[in-house]
């Protein structure tokens, strides 16, 4: 009978041990999914600065493109003399220049930090003097024709686009460098989460393995006979 006993006493000593690891198992698997589910839904709630970086690049890219091609129709507005094909012209100018006032509007929705926002008064500022010079290239045209508007853009008005055009290239050329380092950093700290997520996941396995052990010792010793 004591035999008997002794069996079911290791048997229960083992299914413990099973409960046991069990749990520390599906502790370290909650573990690892609270923190990935964390990460996800920050990254999901707010954006990455990574992702805030893509659309200041993309604002930054559709101004320098709708200058560019403002200046374009500019060129052709000042080598067009009759007033009915300037038209036109006119038009093409005034949708590429709101399409850049509403990119600078965007860029400065993501503007921030102090360094962003001194960016951001730049462009804005050079945009502005262009704005005067463009209007004053165009009353040129109209009252003394085009060359009397071609004498002011040498002048003045050409200053001002090359400006604003250099200016827009090397912001885009800054925010894409900004975004690869962001980017970067960000790789480091999800490869940091997720090894300590897995040292989390292998100290519990660990700590499994070791109530197991244990267990699997108590019961051999429940099984040894008892000395007289």
């Amino acid at each position: 009978m004591k035999k008997g006993r002794n069996v079911g006493t290791a048997m229960d000593g083992r299914q413990g041990g099973k409960r046991v690891m069990a749990a520390l198992l599906i502790g370290g698997l909650m573990v690892v999914a609270a923190l990935a589910t964390r990460a996800s839904d920050r990254d999901g709630e707010q954006g990455t600065p990574a992702d805030t970086q893509v659309r200041r690049i993309a604002a930054v890219d559709a101004l320098q493109g709708h200058v560019q091609l403002a200046t374009e129709q500019l060129v052709q507005l000042l080598v067009t003399p009759e007033r009915e094909q300037r038209v036109p012209i006119y038009a093409r100018i005034d949708e590429e220049n709101a399409q850049a006032d509403k990119a600078l509007a965007d860029l400065a929705a993501l503007s921030a930090s102090p360094q962003e926002r001194a960016h951001l008064s730049a462009l804005q500022d050079l945009r502005a003097r262009y704005g005067e010079l463009y209007t004053a290239s165009v009353e040129e045209i109209e009252l003394n024709g085009a060359k009397g508007a071609l004498a002011q853009f040498w002048s003045e008005t050409r200053g001002a686009l090359m400006a604003l055009t250099q200016a827009t290239a090397h912001a885009v050329d800054d925010e894409r460098a900004r975004l690869k380092a962001l980017r970067a950093g960000e790789a480091v700290v999800e490869r940091e989460a997720w090894m300590r997520a897995g040292l989390a996941a292998l100290a519990v396995l660990l700590a499994a393995g070791l109530g197991r052990l244990l267990s699997h010792h108590r019961g051999a010793a429940r099984l040894q006979p008892s000395v007289p």
